[in-house]
């Protein structure tokens, strides 16, 4: 009994000293509110919360960072194991970062599926995951990223896990999915499961790359990140497309390791910039690449020529010849023919990790301005994309020739007479044009919804609400050249007439020297106005990249009905960001 009243009398006593430290250090307190970890523990972004759940802020009626903390160092003080199996991650930091002397804790503590998640998900290594785009997904469409951790785990047995968070499309409404994923949000959910699944779903399934790369975290880092992850598995996670996704909880996640990642936010975050951002701040070690087999096949369609390419035809014939092939070669026979059982010998590696890169690809966002002269009439055009890349985009790192818009505004203001008109706004747009070949027989496809310009019977541009699909083919003739079709049709309507329209598309990319690329399409359209008959509209554009994030283009267009024809031509600087 007596020692009971004693540990009782020393757990009073260190209770007392840390209230006297909470009380006579603020400035410490505010110091610490405003760390960039202590934020990003309590996913604070320009003091503003982004899980603003009950079960996850202590001071969800009054919200602010130095709250939050004042709030749950009362609760530490207070009820010191309530507070660690609550949020082991804060109480871990708040005891380094304020030099706390408070009673220890474990897992082991608290409830008993605490102790199982340490148990079976063991973090002995940490790396960030990137699953390629994929067009025929809405909220894969800009790939996905997530965290995978391996290591042993208390059988001793290695394991690997992915931490994840995603959301499900429930309607195929798009714009119910636009206002529910934009405005009113959408469920979120964090995962961790076994990434044997992960790979299985992305690479065998959908066909899609996982780009895996190592990070270089110290283990207290990585310790918090354990610590954090299990903060969250009771909180209702609400996922916005623009502010909260995939890509910006995991950036956050990275913030907990090396704090300056949080420097790379930016006005949308996209998987792609994650990447970029660990990449940029130094904390990837290495690069390792799971590759689907459809994009292996298009990585060796490219390296292989036309004479290679045809003595792997003639080896699926005669398999007498394999044997002749070279590495290249065989690998590419073993893709094409399911019945192959070739082996490679010797030590070939072809290094997928630099073949195309995500880190590669231009910034999502994009603002452009630039000249336009139409029948003697010269306008300044300005444009602001949110997310997205258009076809006359630098896409040599995605795996094909792709289109994706996601709020796209174009104003016009003529410098004839000082008016200014919005010219374009696409909410959502995307054009997806793998090649066609006898081993991937691949859809080319497009969809359009927004306000864009037509043309009616005397060529005046008149713009109109707009939503079309196409489908048709691609087709290379080689790495750098692409002719495409597609046919399709959709609905127009100024609110005053409302109208259905057919319109039949061929074009062109080409990848040129010079960091330059050449997109012509010649298009067919029929009543897309209610009082257009129809016209031919040709469209050409040559792009110069001087740098990732920089283009200049020259834009030239031809539009033509029975009765008169009507030219443009522009000069366009865009930068994205």
């Amino acid at each position: 009994m007596k020692k009971f009243y004693v540990s009782r009398l020393i757990a009073a006593f260190l209770i007392f000293i840390s209230h006297s430290s909470f009380s006579a250090d603020e400035s410490d307190l505010i110091r610490v509110s405003d760390s960039r970890i202590w934020q990003t523990l309590i996913h604070s972004w320009n003091g503003n919360p982004q899980i603003p759940s009950k079960q996850f802020l202590l001071s969800y009626q009054e919200f602010s960072p130095l709250s939050e903390l004042k709030k749950t160092l009362n609760l530490i003080y207070e009820e010191p194991k309530k507070a660690y199996c609550r949020f082991p991650a804060r109480t871990t930091f708040l005891k380094r970062a304020l030099k706390l002397v408070v009673e220890d804790f474990s897992p082991s503590d608290c409830d008993e599926r605490f102790s199982k998640y340490i148990d079976h998900v063991p973090f002995d290594r940490l790396e960030l995951v990137f699953a390629s785009e994929v067009f025929s997904s809405s909220s894969s469409m800009m790939g996905h990223i997530f965290l995978k951790t391996s290591g042993k785990n208390y059988r001793n047995v290695p394991v690997s896990h992915s931490l994840a968070y995603f959301t499900e499309i429930t309607t195929l409404n798009p714009i119910t999915l636009i206002a529910e994923s934009l405005v009113t949000g959408m469920p979120g959910f964090f995962t961790v499961r076994p990434f044997e699944k992960d790979r299985h779903q992305y690479v065998d399934i959908e066909e899609r790359n996982l780009w895996q790369f190592t990070l270089s975290a110290e283990a207290e880092s990585i310790e918090l990140i354990r610590l954090h992850l299990w903060e969250l598995k009771d909180t209702d996670l609400v996922y916005y497309f623009q502010s909260f996704n995939c890509a910006t909880l995991t950036l956050e996640l990275l913030a907990l390791i090396k704090p300056d990642v949080l420097d790379e936010r930016r006005l949308f975050v996209s998987p792609l910039d994650v990447v970029k951002a660990a990449r940029d701040t130094g904390l990837i070690n290495t690069t390792n690449v799971i590759a689907a087999d459809k994009w292996l096949r298009y990585v060796l369609d490219d390296q292989l020529s036309s004479t290679e390419k045809q003595q792997v035809d003639d080896a699926i014939a005669d398999r007498g010849i394999v044997a002749s092939l070279s590495p290249l070669q065989k690998q590419y026979f073993s893709l094409i023919d399911e019945r192959a059982e070739v082996v490679l010998q010797g030590n070939f590696v072809f290094d997928l990790s630099k073949y195309k890169h995500p880190a590669k690809t231009p910034q999502d966002s994009v603002f452009s301005v630039g000249l336009s002269s139409s029948d003697g009439q010269v306008a300044l055009i300005s444009r602001f994309l949110a997310a997205g890349h258009s076809l006359s985009s630098d896409n040599r790192q995605y795996l094909h020739e792709s289109e994706l818009v996601m709020g796209n505004i174009v104003v016009e203001t003529s410098f004839e007479d000082a008016e200014t008109k919005l010219r374009e706004f696409a909410l959502y747009s995307v054009r997806t044009l793998p090649p066609s070949t006898q081993i991937d027989p691949s859809w080319s496809g497009e969809l359009y919804l927004g306000y864009r310009p037509s043309f009616d019977s005397s060529l005046s541009s008149r713009s109109q609400g707009e939503l079309s699909f196409g489908f048709g083919k691609t087709l290379s003739f080689h790495k750098d050249l692409r002719i495409f079709s597609l046919v399709g049709g959709g609905l127009g309507s100024d609110f005053n007439d409302t109208n259905l329209f057919g319109s039949i598309k061929v074009g062109v990319i080409a990848d040129l020297i010079l960091d330059s690329k050449f997109v012509s399409e010649l298009e067919w359209a029929s009543h897309k106005l209610a009082d257009s008959p129809g016209y031919i509209s040709s469209q050409s554009s040559i792009s110069w990249f001087p740098a990732q994030d920089n283009a200049v283009a020259i834009h030239y267009s031809v539009t033509k009905n029975e009765l008169m024809s009507k030219n443009e031509i522009g000069l366009t600087y865009s930068l994205h960001f």
